[in-house]
């Protein structure tokens, strides 16, 4: 299978601003993260047309999740929820824009997350360097797509 050319350009119909702000802050704050759920398949796709209906999903390592849950704090954002599996946020500004931090924890030769009650395992490979740019970023996404939702 071929993967994707390195950071292929995106277009972008409609993206809340929220997306860029966590990026970067993730990226400033070096964790290391990869854009998930339905946002990754649109990435994938090549066009962004976020509907605004849904979280926006990040995969970070569960050996970040301290760091992570620390500098969320440090630096205002608004912890949701935040059981074994993932932190849920809300934007500093109190708008109804979300995100969440889907937690990869190692499992036999890959990786398992959970969303939504479901379980979901992936080889190590899915959670590698495919990136795409996004405007003025660059990000990561699990790849192939169709390895990447796998029901545990």
């Amino acid at each position: 299978m071929q993967k994707k050319n390195s950071s292929k350009s995106v277009e972008i119909k409609h993206l809340r601003k929220y997306f860029f702000e966590i990026v970067n802050f993730l990226s400033k704050n070096n964790i290391k993260f990869w854009v998930g759920g339905g946002l990754a398949e649109q990435i994938a796709e090549g066009v962004i047309d976020d509907d605004e209906s849904h979280d926006i999903d990040f995969h970070i390592h569960s050996s970040d999740r301290l760091s992570l849950e620390r500098l969320l704090k440090e630096n205002s954002y608004k912890i949701r929820e935040k059981p074994w599996y993932k932190i849920q946020l809300s934007s500093k500004s109190g708008k109804s824009e979300q995100a969440e931090f889907l937690f990869l924890n190692e499992e036999k030769g890959g990786y398992m997350y959970q969303t939504k009650g479901q379980q979901y395992k992936c080889s190590r490979k899915v959670f590698g360097n495919t990136t795409y740019k996004v405007g003025s970023v660059v990000v990561k996404i699990p790849w192939p797509i169709k390895d990447y939702r796998n029901k545990k």
